[in-house]
């Protein structure tokens, strides 16, 4: 069959596709068995080329029409495969579930294993476990939900999932990496429309489809072909692309042949071995990025608001900061109980600290507009007996208990005044990391410079920025993760014990893991980000607006030009110490500086209710939102006038509302494990099984009764500075 391309569809893209009905599979395999990789010794062959699948499912609303019961449910109404240059589509899970046997007739026959690549497998998954025989023990899940990849339980048939691959959307991976007439479209079609296997559809919607399995096909075999890369080498994560370069670097392809410089890299790594007490303390002292709101300016609409972006913020502290752990840390905690010792180890030192605060406060309510410590950090059950700004503790009765390195005191001593006493301590030699891991960033850094807007480098250019942006991710990976299993069509996760810890650990140092970062260096970057973004804070003082890991808002922005552009030349001249060349050349000879801080475009208007949660009138008079979960095109089309965005605003589509914008709308993900039902629907039978459904969700914009209590003006006023005790 013969499908043309739509007139709703771009003409740059495929004039058509043919989808198969009568053809011999079994022949085809037996083909292509003729063309494998081995996978081991004792392992199945791989076949050397792979197919793409993909379903599309439809909703069926809770006591509905078609729905008796009191939730919603889900049926896959089309399956699409590409595979071997050819395309299938089959309307039921028998026929689906068919076809993949005769595939693994023929398959087992050559002791053969064929890789099919899902975007998004988690989704389909939670369909395909009803009638696809899993084995339990391949099941790879990062989450009891999110699914990697699986085997049958013969092993003939390998599904993966390409988001992990990709960590993009499809319609974004197609337009990064293959060209005009592979691309994958936005969605026409409206898929909250119900749709059964029985349903005719158009030639329009087979098309759309069938276009998901083609395009994320060619996409894979674009980035295999470009990496070098086979089915069996290519990478299972985005993060796994940089991983492997870092490896290679550092350590080399084989234990055998390393140079000097690696095999002192691979010295250094087992110097700055940690134990299980202190990787968990390492845990407990890591923190991601720094984003609060000024109370003051909470829930005010605010006018000419500029913005300082840190240029590559993470990817700048690994190259130019040398605060990183060189050697296995040593107690010190006898040697740190007064002041001056701790500010001793602290600036000469890598530090890593337990410190017990009792009755803290912030030393000056309207000076302190980004308060440094958590409430999480509270101890005994005495979170009523304090004043919070939006979770961080302005003042608090009783224990308080947090985990830092050395770098992060001057912020936390700076800001509260109370008792304290180091319970635990830890130090360090410090200094940079080591050349081969940096010079690996760099190289992206630099890559991603030259080629940025450079023709017929696009691949290479998008492949670069994104290994840069992903290379902070992979060093914070934890040593020991939760142990996902999975047992009768279930993922539970659960923590391992004592034994199994000691295990991980001891594997993560073998030699056979070929393992090579620490993970106390992933701990570092966020900490020096932190305090980068603190002396921002700092530098515009009252004006201070909103802050988010790499960037601050301020009230008038052109007061602090002078000053950010003294920042930025005290941070060369840091930066001039690191020994390597931190900087790059665009193709118009542009100099960019790694880490310095850059002014962004900005905002004519701005509002923020807190955290994750702002709205802005750019400078082309565009309404943006940020709202953590919350689509950000879609949202701003809902919100309408920034003026809505206060409290009790809630977002909400209709059914009367456009394809589009109800396509790009939050969803709500039901999930049935359980379910097996007939239903008769149209005069047909209909067997529901496991499955996921997708419904619309609304959002209510708000703040908590605290929130709000702190940030009324006649509140704030009432507040009383106690005299200023210090540390003691």
């Amino acid at each position: 069959m013969i499908l043309n391309r739509p007139e709703s569809v771009d003409e740059k893209r495929l004039s058509s596709i043919v989808y198969n009905e009568d053809i011999n599979i079994s022949e085809i395999i037996e083909e292509n068995t003729n063309n494998t990789i081995s996978n081991g010794k004792k392992r199945r062959v791989l076949l050397s080329d792979f197919g793409t699948i993909d379903t599309e499912t439809t909703t069926i609303r809770a006591c509905s029409v078609n729905n008796p019961f009191d939730f919603p449910i889900s049926v896959t109404y089309l399956y699409q495969i590409t595979l071997f240059d050819y395309n299938f589509i089959f309307r039921t899970s028998d026929d689906f579930s068919s076809f993949l046997n005769t595939i693994v007739v023929e398959l087992n026959k050559h002791n053969a294993t064929l890789v099919f690549y899902v975007h998004n497998l988690s989704f389909e998954f939670q369909f395909f476990k009803a009638f696809l025989n899993i084995d339990s023990d391949s099941v790879f899940a990062t989450k009891p939900r999110s699914i990697m990849k699986f085997t049958t339980d013969d092993g003939a048939l390998e599904f993966r999932c390409s988001y992990y691959l990709s960590n993009m959307s499809l319609e974004k991976f197609t337009e990064n990496f293959c060209d005009e007439t592979y691309r994958k479209d936005k969605d026409l079609i409206d898929y909250e429309i119900e749709r059964f296997p029985w349903t005719e559809l158009s030639d329009e919607e087979l098309y759309y489809s069938l276009m998901d399995t083609i395009t994320l096909y060619h996409a894979i075999k674009n980035i295999m072909e470009k990496d070098g890369d086979n089915i069996k080498t290519i990478p299972a994560t985005s993060t796994g692309y940089p991983r492997r370069d870092g490896r290679i670097a550092c350590i080399g392809k084989s234990s055998y042949h390393r140079t000097d410089e690696q095999k002192k890299y691979v010295k250094l790594f087992h110097k700055v071995r940690i134990d299980k007490h202190m990787m968990e303390l390492a845990e407990k002292a890591f923190r991601g990025g720094n984003t609060h709101a000024n109370r003051f300016y909470a829930n005010q609409h605010l006018y000419n608001i500029g913005s300082y972006d840190f240029s590559s913020s993470y990817p700048a502290v690994i190259v130019a900061s040398d605060y990183f752990a060189m050697s296995k840390p040593v107690e010190c905690t006898k040697d740190v109980q007064d002041l001056d010792s701790l500010k001793y180890y602290a600036n000469k030192y890598w530090m890593i600290l337990r410190i017990l605060f009792k009755d803290i406060e912030v030393r000056d309510y309207k000076k302190v507009v980004c308060p440094y410590i958590s409430k999480s950090n509270v101890l005994y059950d005495r979170k009523e007996d304090g004043i919070y700004d939006n979770g961080r503790i302005l003042k608090q009765n009783g224990y308080v208990e947090i985990t830092c390195l050395g770098n992060e005191l001057p912020i936390i001593m700076g800001q509260y005044k109370g008792s304290f006493k180091v319970i635990e301590a830890y130090y360090s030699h410090k200094g940079y990391l080591p050349d081969l891991l940096r010079k690996t960033v760099l190289n992206y850094f630099h890559t991603k410079t030259e080629l940025k807007g450079v023709q017929g480098k696009e691949y290479e250019y998008m492949k670069s920025k994104n290994k840069l942006n992903s290379f902070y991710g992979m060093m914070v990976e934890k040593m020991v993760k939760p142990i996902i299993e999975y047992s009768l069509g279930k993922c539970i996760m659960r923590q391992p014990t004592e034994e199994e810890i000691e295990d991980a650990i001891a594997k993560f140092y073998s030699n056979r893991s070929n393992k090579y970062l620490c993970f106390l260096w992933g701990v570092s970057i966020t900490a020096v980000a932190r305090v980068r973004l603190q002396e921002m804070i700092d530098i515009v003082g009252s004006d201070f607006v909103y802050c988010d890991t790499d960037s601050c808002k301020m009230r008038s922005p052109e007061k602090y030009i002078k000053k950010f552009d003294e920042y930025n030349e005290e941070w060369i001249k840091k930066a001039d110490n690191c020994g390597l060349q931190y900087y790059a050349y665009t193709k118009n000879n542009e100099k960019q500086i790694l880490g310095i801080a850059d002014r962004e475009s900005d905002y004519k208007e701005f509002i923020t209710l807190g955290a994750k949660k702002y709205a802005v009138i750019n400078q082309k008079n565009v309404l943006e939102i940020t709202i953590a979960g919350v689509p950000k095109k879609a949202g701003a089309l809902l919100l309408g006038n920034i003026d809505n965005f206060k409290p009790g605003f809630v977002f909400k589509t209709s059914d009367s509302d456009s394809n589009s914008l109800r396509q790009l709308w939050k969803k709500t993900l039901f999930y049935n494990d359980d379910i097996n039902e007939v239903l008769t629907i149209d005069g047909k039978q209909l067997n529901i099984t496991s499955y996921v459904a997708l419904e619309r969700t609304t959002y209510e914009l708000n703040i908590t009764d605290e929130y709000q209590d702190l940030i009324q003006e006649n509140y704030l006023n009432t507040l009383m500075v106690q005299d200023d005790v210090y540390f003691n």
